[in-house]
């Protein structure tokens, strides 16, 4: 006799998370019949198996088997209960569904799928969730934040809404038939031209390319950042101290972000439940002394932001929202070739506003790289005078005009794999060893292992390219740059169209 009360309870779940018989079949490694022969009651998934669907499907195997979920439970490893993770989970698989349908793209879903593997290691979910609360919480009141830190380039994130920008391949989709199409012939999607899809509706456009492996985190540590502008910073405050109201949580009086007196910031350590006592004695600690004490344990730290605070005072004497500004509708790009570029965040240094007249982008791609690779320059070769920092030999002098030089560890992971792959290594651990080294200034510090050397000449990639990744000292994340890029554009559409407030505000 068959049994459906195993089929009926793996149905329920795969539903819940919007997958088709073939897209789970593929997750685990079995065709969709085998999936249509498990919900039928005409056969069991084998024990592996068993562990990878629990996985997938948000359940302990206990639970699958059971064919129920159990009233009651923890695991153990945080200081949340699993349930509420499981509900977390459950609002992100709807978001992915409300923005891609009910079956959404394999390479959609293997993202969101990967991720939710390394997440479910810790609590980190529940933290990005704080996070897209705090977000709503300011957008709702009339203020600003956004995540600053590598995880504002995860995919979990953006369905949040704990991030602004998602991650995925630049594509286009249709908000009414649900057609998609990637679009991998253009670096970011802000360059992508519009189109309209076969049922009429004009496509949307997203997708900005930050691969996965640029913001894992292999180490357990949870480090979270919120900007904001300078009035939310005590909602903000507020709403974390009541979100840790039944946790052991102390306050750093310092975390030496900035030394400007007028810079506001807190910065919380969420510590484990047998230091209760310690955090009712010692509500704020000292940074210099508890920071390595303290440093496998999360930190939340808010800061002011003085560009949103412009952003701000921008919205109110123009009575226009910067998060609806059309900039993608102008020809942005170009206006920053003169190197008129004074007021525009990190695009006013005169080194930078130089290199623009030398290397004038052409694309929104092109200033994102420029970003990204500025940064790069500044943490190679600087020296200090007074309190200007000056660029003594530029990176970006010697690579602007290289597409294959890499402006962001995003670009080292992708290039080494693409080169992998093209040898007939699919698995991904050397690429991102490689990634992690460069980007912490590993190789320009101590130079590079004869055996990773060879290792790379070995799969083709060019002894120039080796000797680049030896002279970075530190690369950071694609997320980053789109971030300052996105708000230099939009200080940059304020001052066409309301000139004499962007003097006021931003030039005096």
């Amino acid at each position: 006799m068959k049994d459906y009360s195993f089929g009926n309870f793996l149905r329920e779940l795969r539903e819940r998370r919007g997958l088709s018989q073939y897209q789970l079949g593929t997750l685990v490694g079995v065709s969709n019949k085998a999936v249509s022969k498990w919900e039928n009651g005409q056969s069991m998934p084998k024990s592996p198996i068993l562990f990878r669907l629990s996985e997938l499907l948000g359940v302990t195997v206990d639970e699958l088997l059971a064919c129920r979920y159990h009233s009651s439970e923890s695991n153990g490893k945080g200081i949340f209960a699993v349930k509420n993770k499981k509900e977390l989970w459950n609002n992100i698989y709807d978001a992915l569904r409300e923005r891609y349908g009910d079956t959404p793209p394999l390479a959609v879903l293997n993202r969101l799928e990967t991720e939710k593997a390394e997440f479910e290691q810790n609590d980190r979910i529940v933290y990005l969730n704080l996070i897209a609360f705090l977000v709503r919480k300011a957008d709702a009141s009339g203020h600003h934040a956004s995540l600053i830190c590598q995880n504002s380039g995860s995919f979990t994130a953006y369905l949040l809404g704990a991030s602004e920008f998602n991650p995925l391949t630049p594509h286009y989709f249709c908000p009414d038939c649900g057609a998609f199409e990637f679009a991998p012939e253009y670096p970011d999607c802000w360059d992508m031209p519009p189109k309209r899809c076969s049922c009429g509706t004009e496509m949307r456009r997203d997708g900005h390319d930050f691969p996965f492996e640029a913001y894992c985190t292999t180490h357990p540590k949870i480090s979270l950042s919120l900007q904001m502008d300078a009035d939310f910073l005590p909602d903000a405050e507020a709403v974390v101290r009541d979100y840790f109201t039944d946790c052991p949580l102390v306050e750093f009086d310092s975390f030496g972000v900035s030394h400007d007196p007028s810079f506001k910031e807190k910065t919380f350590c969420v510590l484990p439940q047998d230091k209760l006592d310690f955090a009712r004695s010692n509500p704020v600690v000292s940074f210099q002394e508890y920071r390595y004490v303290f440093i496998e344990y999360p930190y939340i730290h808010l800061m002011q932001s003085k560009e949103l605070d412009i952003h701000r005072r921008l919205e109110l004497e123009t009575n226009t929202s910067f998060r609806r500004i059309p900039f993608m509708k102008e020809k942005l790009p170009e206006e920053f070739s003169s190197g008129n570029t004074e007021g525009l965040g990190t695009f006013g240094f005169a080194y930078d506003r130089q290199i623009l007249r030398d290397h004038p982008p052409k694309t929104y791609n092109d200033l994102i790289r420029f970003h990204g690779m500025t940064i790069c320059s500044r943490y190679a070769h600087t020296q200090n005078e007074g309190n200007t920092i000056h660029c003594t030999r530029g990176y970006i002098h010697d690579h602007i005009g290289n597409p294959q030089s890499p402006a962001f560890r995003d670009d080292v992971f992708r290039y080494i794999q693409s080169r992998m792959t093209a040898h007939g290594h699919t698995d991904t651990g050397f690429a991102y060893s490689v990634m992690s080294n460069t980007y912490r200034g590993f190789y320009g510090k101590n130079g590079m292992e004869e055996m990773v050397e060879k290792s790379l000449l070995d799969i083709g990639v060019p002894q120039d390219y080796i000797e680049t990744l030896k002279d970075i000292r530190y690369i950071w994340v694609r997320s980053r740059s789109v971030l300052e890029v996105r708000d230099a554009l939009i200080l940059l559409w304020y001052r066409k169209h309301y000139p004499e407030v962007f003097e006021q505000i931003v030039l005096r």
